[in-house]
């Protein structure tokens, strides 16, 4: 199922029309966010991530992020580098990003 164009921001990398959105899926877990990038019935890539809040951290965003156009693109670029298929259908492709913006497949139970 795609993402929805009500919730979610187009984006274009590599002649693929993509959408892109960010949750925070898990209350037990502040600060993490879910960044999932799909293209319409393609391979939905979901990765976690520490967000940047300047409410709670002020300008001190050390190792937490700022999701932008521009970080999204590398994302799903690096997620291409990894396997990831956007244009075909199949399986979510997991990752997280580190804290030195290194993007890893996540193994899901």
């Amino acid at each position: 199922m795609a993402l929805q164009k009500r919730n979610s921001s187009p984006i274009r990398i590599d002649d693929v029309d993509l959408r892109w959105s960010v949750s925070l899926r898990d209350p037990s877990l502040p600060g993490i966010g879910m960044l999932v990038i799909q293209a319409d019935h393609g391979q939905r890539l979901v990765v976690r991530l520490q967000l940047s809040d300047l409410w709670l951290h002020g300008y001190d965003t050390n190792k937490r992020y700022s999701i932008t156009p521009e970080l999204v693109r590398r994302v799903a670029l690096a997620a291409k580098d990894l396997g990831w298929t956007p244009e075909r259908s199949g399986p979510s492709w997991n990752g997280l990003l580190d804290d030195n913006e290194r993007l890893h497949k996540a193994k899901v139970a």
